[in-house]
């Protein structure tokens, strides 16, 4: 992929991505809903798009698929199992 020049402040999600959509001229498709509450870091510098994502979703909860080379799909990453807690059932 080609690098471009990025400067996207940290911000809530869809800002953030509302602002590489404009940046990069690709497809982010995301639910509004699963991703308004969380964060993103700030990106600066001449970087390939690829890579724009991962400093802007690093410890976010975030993370992204590129479906082809012009859309991204991003979402929240899955919790593991061992971070789900069950009911305990009643005796």
């Amino acid at each position: 992929m080609e690098k471009l020049r990025f400067k996207i402040a940290a911000s809530a999600a869809p800002v953030a991505l509302a602002e590489f959509v404009r940046q990069t001229g690709l497809q982010v498709l995301f639910d509004f809903d699963a991703i308004r509450d969380f964060s993103t870091h700030e990106v600066i510098g001449q970087l390939d798009p690829e890579e724009a994502l991962i400093l802007m979703f690093h410890g976010s909860g975030l993370t992204y698929e590129f479906i082809n080379e012009k859309t991204v799909s991003v979402r929240p990453r899955p919790t593991s199992p061992s971070s789900v807690r069950l009911p305990v059932p009643q005796t």
